[in-house]
C-alpha cells in the first residue's frame, strides 16, 4: 500500500500535466485577435443594461466600484445600477452615503441599493435577490475590487446582436501584481488559467466558464438556465455549465483586460484558493452527470469533465510527494525502482516545461499599462513549485470539505488592512501545514542520507513551501497584533490629550 498510493497518484498527476501541456499547445495554435461582434446596435437601439455590484463588507472599495459604474459611457436612460449589499459592518452606511451623494449630483441616475439581512446562498443568493428587480436585458457583474473601464459596455454589448450569445467574459488584469514576488506569482497563476484554459478552449470551440466578475450576461440566458443556484461557492461555474448545456454561446475576450486586485497576504490567498477548490468539487459532485448526459460531442464533454476531475490534483499531490521515499525504498525491494524514478522524473520534467511555457507566454502578454517588476523565469519557477507544494495541505483540506455539504464563504482580504486576529485559534490548514513541514524535513534528511536525491528534492521544496506559508502566517499575525497595539496606544494618547485639554 505504501508503494501503490504514491505511484497511482503519480499516474493521475502525470495525466493531468500532459493534459495541461495539450492546452498550452492548443493556445499556441489558436492564438490571435479577439472575436468581433457580427454587427453593432444602432445608438438608439442599444439594450438596457443593469450593472450589478454584489458587495459584502468591502468598506471604501464599495465606493470606488460604485463611482466607476456611474462613470460608464452609456446612455443614462438605458443604464441601471444595482448595489447588492449583504454587509454586516459599516459598509452599508458607507454605501448609502455615497449613493445619496450621487443622486444629489445626478438626478437622472438610476441607482438602487438592494439590501438583505441574510447570507443564504452567499454571492449567488445576493445576485438571486436582485435578479427579479433588474430592468436590463443584460446584466454586467463586477466585484468590489474591480476598476470598470468607461468603455466596458461599448466594447461588450454589441456581441449580443447574435441572439445565441449568452455571456461575454473579459480577462482580468491586476493593479498590484508588481507589489511583490508573491503577487507576481498569483498574477501569473491566474493569467495562465485565463490564457491556457479559457482563451485556448474558447478559440477551439470547447466549453468555457463565466468568471463571476467583469462579464456581461443576457438576462434571458440566466432565466433559461434556471436562475442562480446556491449549490456551491462558485456560482459562476454552476451557471456556465447550465448555460452551456442550454446551447448559449460564451464569448471570451482575451485582449480586453479589466483591472482588479490580488490578495497581498498569505491569509487572503489561502482563503481565496480554498473557497474556489471547495466550489469546484461541489460542481463536480452535482453537475458531472448532467455534463455527461448532454448531447454535445464526446470531446467537449470529456474535456470539461477532465477539467473538473483535475480539481483532485492538489489533494493527490500530498500522498504522492510525501510518499516519495517509501515508494523508492519499496520499489527497490521488488525491482521496480526504475519505474518510480521514471514516474517522478517525468512529472518533474513536465511540470518544468509547463512553468517555462507559462513564463514565456505570460511575460509577453502582461498589460503594459500596469506597473510590474522585471519578470525573471529564474525566480518564478522555484516560487511556483514551492508555493504549490506548500499549499498541498490547505488544498487537500478544502477538497475534503468540498465533498461534504457544508458551505462556507469568507470574503477574500485584498490588503494588509485585513489580517488574522492575534487571539483567534490557529486554522486547521496552518496546523496541517506545520505538520507537513516537520514530516518533509525529517524525510528530506532520511532520503538524502539514503542517497535518494530525487525524493530529497521533492521533500526540500515541500519543506520550503510549508515553512514559507507558516512563517508568512506568523508574521501576519504579529503585524496584526502590533497594529492593534498601536491603535490602542493612539486611542489612549488621544484620550489623555483630551483630558489634559479639559483640565
Amino acid at each position: 500500500m505504501a508503494f501503490l498510493v504514491p505511484v497511482v497518484c503519480g499516474v493521475f498527476l502525470l495525466g493531468l500535466t500532459l493534459y495541461y501541456l495539450s492546452l498550452i499547445v492548443l493556445y499556441t495554435r489558436n492564438y490571435g485577435l479577439d472575436p468581433v461582434p457580427p454587427c453593432r446596435f444602432e445608438e438608439s437601439a442599444l439594450p438596457c443594461v443593469t450593472i450589478q455590484l454584489p458587495i459584502r463588507n468591502e468598506g471604501q472599495l464599495a465606493v470606488r466600484v460604485i463611482r466607476h459604474a456611474v462613470a460608464l459611457d452609456y446612455p443614462s436612460d438605458r443604464l441601471e445600477i444595482q448595489v447588492l449589499d449583504d454587509s454586516d459592518d459599516e459598509t452599508s452606511t458607507i454605501i448609502q452615503r455615497e449613493v445619496d451623494r450621487l443622486r444629489q449630483q445626478q438626478a437622472e441616475l438610476d441607482i438602487n441599493v438592494i439590501r438583505r439581512t441574510t447570507r443564504e446562498g452567499f454571492k449567488a443568493g445576493n445576485l438571486k435577490n436582485g435578479f427579479p428587480l433588474a430592468k436590463g436585458e443584460m446584466l454586467a457583474i463586477f466585484d468590489a475590487d474591480f476598476l470598470i473601464p468607461t468603455d466596458f459596455l461599448r466594447r461588450t454589448v454589441h456581441f449580443f446582436t447574435d441572439p445565441l450569445v449568452g455571456i461575454v467574459q473579459t480577462r482580468w488584469s491586476y493593479m498590484n501584481r508588481g507589489k511583490s514576488c508573491f503577487t507576481e506569482f498569483q498574477a501569473t497563476k491566474l493569467d495562465t488559467h485565463q490564457m491556457f484554459e479559457q482563451a485556448a478552449r474558447a478559440r477551439a470551440g470547447l466549453w468555457i466558464h463565466f468568471h463571476g466578475s467583469a462579464g456581461i450576461i443576457r438576462k434571458a440566458a440566466v432565466e433559461d438556465a434556471g436562475g442562480w443556484n446556491c449549490l456551491s461557492e462558485v456560482e459562476d461555474v454552476e451557471f456556465s455549465i447550465r448555460a452551456n448545456i442550454k446551447k448559449w454561446k460564451l464569448v471570451y475576450l482575451d485582449q480586453f483586460k479589466v483591472p482588479s486586485e490580488l490578495p497581498e497576504t498569505i491569509t487572503g490567498f489561502i482563503v481565496q484558493q480554498m473557497r474556489w477548490k471547495r466550489g469546484w468539487l461541489r460542481v463536480l459532485k452535482y453537475y458531472a452527470g448532467d455534463i455527461w448526459k448532454s448531447d454535445f460531442p464526446l470531446s467537449i464533454r470529456l474535456d470539461f469533465l477532465v477539467r473538473l476531475f483535475g480539481s483532485f490534483g492538489p489533494a493527490l499531490s500530498l500522498p504522492f510527494t510525501l510518499g516519495a521515499l517509501p515508494a523508492f525504498l519499496i520499489g527497490a525491494q521488488y525491482g521496480l525502482q526504475w519505474f518510480v524514478y521514471m514516474e517522478f522524473s517525468l512529472l518533474l520534467i513536465c511540470s518544468l516545461c509547463i512553468r517555462l511555457a507559462e513564463g514565456h507566454y505570460v511575460t509577453g502578454n502582461i498589460d503594459s499599462k500596469i506597473p510590474v517588476r522585471k519578470f525573471r523565469l529564474s525566480s518564478f519557477i522555484p516560487i511556483g513549485f514551492i508555493v504549490n507544494l506548500g499549499m498541498m495541505w490547505a488544498q487537500t483540506q478544502s477538497t475534503l470539505e468540498g465533498l461534504g455539504n457544508v458551505q462556507s464563504w469568507d470574503v477574500t482580504p485584498k490588503s494588509h488592512k485585513y489580517l488574522v486576529p492575534p487571539k483567534a485559534p490557529l486554522p486547521g490548514y496552518i496546523v496541517g501545514t506545520v505538520l507537513m513541514c516537520i514530516y518533509a524535513t525529517a524525510f528530506f534528511v532520511w532520503s538524502f542520507w539514503t542517497e535518494h536525491f530525487l525524493a530529497s528534492g521533492f521533500y526540500m521544496l515541500t519543506m520550503m513551501g510549508a515553512g514559507w506559508i507558516t512563517i508568512s502566517f506568523s508574521l501576519e499575525r504579529f503585524s496584526c497584533k502590533r497594529s492593534l497595539s498601536e491603535s490602542f496606544l493612539e486611542v489612549k494618547h488621544r484620550n489623555y490629550k483630551s483630558a489634559m485639554h479639559t483640565d
